[in-house]
């Protein structure tokens, strides 16, 4: 049980981690588009 249950919250961080990743990026992206403009 608590076996699942830490399995389940690691799955949950990696992908708030992988989400933090993408936003990162998108403004990395945006901050490249407006030096280009």
């Amino acid at each position: 049980m608590y076996f699942t249950i830490d399995l389940s919250s690691i799955a949950f961080t990696r992908k708030i981690s992988v989400f933090d990743q993408n936003l990162k990026i998108m403004s990395y992206l945006k901050a490249r588009v407006s030096l280009r403009a």
